[in-house]
């Protein structure tokens, strides 16, 4: 909506929200930076355009901040000149890590309380939630990429 970026405001920046769709809107450097997620979800698209002509630079998603799906990188055409694969080791999506983990553990990780992160060791493909139980312990699961069996699930106490 290029109307929308004649209203960023003095810190460059704009949100609102329009139809269950939560907008935002940052100038930052040589580009606009466009981000949206429904209300109550944590899932965001994202488009970066060149300042200059608004034509489209990249796009991609992201979960609880971390990169996943399919992100491409445009050259000053429009043609893509990049693609990178975030979901290329994990069969086991984000998509079902959110219903598995609402269905068998009651959490909802569209909540910002939960700190989610995916992580490759010695090759193989894991997730890794992170969430406060309580005031002086954190929960921590981790889930197999692949398969979606849960590795562990466990409290871990601050030590002093």
């Amino acid at each position: 909506n290029k109307a929308k970026y004649s209203e960023l405001n003095e810190k460059n920046s704009l949100k609102y929200t329009e139809n269950d769709t939560i907008y935002e809107i940052r100038e930052v450097s040589s580009n606009f930076l466009e981000l949206k997620r429904s209300v109550g979800n944590r899932l965001i698209k994202y488009y970066s355009y060149h300042k200059s002509n608004l034509s489209l630079q990249e796009e991609g998603q992201s979960f609880s901040e971390m990169p996943i799906g399919i992100r491409k990188v445009y050259d000053g055409k429009g043609t893509v000149i990049k693609e990178f694969n975030y979901d290329e080791n994990y069969s086991f999506s984000v998509t079902d890590l959110i219903s598995k983990l609402k269905r068998e553990k009651q959490i909802d990780l569209n909540e910002e309380k939960y700190t989610v992160m995916r992580h490759l060791e010695k090759g193989k493909p894991y997730y890794f939630i992170r969430y406060p139980f309580n005031e002086i312990s954190y929960k921590y699961i981790k889930i197999d990429g692949s398969s979606g069996e849960i590795v562990f699930d466990k409290f871990l106490y601050p030590t002093e």
